[in-house]
């Protein structure tokens, strides 16, 4: 835990860091600030409707939940949009995007987005 807290942290971050307020407002140990400070931070530009994609689909996914121990986020649908990209790397080929995305995405039943 000490890695993790910096020179200028205030009390109010290190409580952050160390719980997160539930659904019904009781306090529980935030083991997801942990997971979040061991990440890095990526910004990308996304099409606007990736936007509301992804926020439809987190919304979808937090409503439906059982186990509410872990925050679904939009970055948690970006981080395993990645994993899948990255298991699916031996299909890549193309020299654009466009042709990139066919390369993936052909014979799986995912609409067009170009």
């Amino acid at each position: 835990m000490s890695e993790l807290i910096q020179d200028g942290d205030t009390a109010w971050d290190l409580h952050e860091m160390l719980f997160a307020h539930n659904d019904w407002g009781d306090l529980r140990p935030n083991t997801e600030a942990a997971k979040y400070q061991s990440m890095l931070r990526k910004d990308a530009r996304i099409r606007a409707d990736q936007e509301e994609i992804l926020t439809r689909l987190t919304r979808r996914l937090s409503a439906r939940r059982q186990e509410r121990s872990e925050r679904i986020t939009n970055n948690t649908l970006i981080r395993i949009a990645l994993d899948l990209l990255a298991a699916s790397a031996d299909r890549l080929s193309g020299d654009t995007e466009e042709q990139l995305r066919r390369s993936v995405l052909d014979n799986r039943g995912c609409p067009d987005f170009g």
